[in-house]
């Protein structure tokens, strides 16, 4: 048999798929938050989607869940360097905010608590509830990108020049 340590040189580097890094990521962040808060945390598991019965053309992927018999929470893991603390600490990051409301829409669930894992020594939690009015307006921009993508007719193309040269890049044959 050939000795493992035949693999490890001085100097090496290898690329990490964004993907494999966060499901590592999520996987401590999920035992670290149940270690603090007693909590479980269920991982439904890398390939699992969650889709809408009333809306299939929703669906979530979800970093956890809380488990309740009667009401059920979504869990969002995020890691992020020890500078974005303060921000954790004054309220959710409007992104985390947003895909515990999307997976909130998708589930029919209430509420849901977005976990961050600042820096090496840091762990913060916030729970956070449905909000009617912003899941209304969510839900209305989904089904005009739902109807977008049926009809086969895209979104104007957002104002900034870096994005215009992006869609020049990959279409170099479009005319628009």
């Amino acid at each position: 048999t050939q000795d493992w340590t035949t693999r490890v040189v001085a100097v090496a580097e290898a690329a990490i798929d964004p993907a494999e890094s966060g499901e590592l990521a999520e996987d401590g962040t999920r035992e670290l938050f149940f270690r603090k808060t007693g909590v479980p945390v269920l991982y439904p598991g890398p390939f699992t989607r969650l889709r809408s019965l009333a809306r299939p053309f929703l669906s979530v992927s979800l970093d956890g869940l809380v488990p309740h018999a009667l009401d059920p929470g979504a869990f969002e893991a995020k890691e992020r360097n020890a500078w974005a603390l303060t921000k954790w600490r004054e309220q959710l990051p409007l992104a985390v905010q947003i895909q515990i409301a999307h997976a909130l829409l998708v589930t029919g669930w209430t509420w849901g608590v977005g976990v961050g894992r600042l820096g090496r020594f840091s762990l913060v939690w916030r729970r956070y509830e449905r909000d009617d009015g912003f899941e209304r307006a969510h839900l209305a921009a989904c089904e005009e990108m739902w109807a977008r993508i049926q009809s086969g007719n895209p979104p104007p193309v957002a104002g900034h020049p870096a994005t215009g040269r992006a869609l020049k890049a990959r279409f170099p044959k479009a005319d628009g």
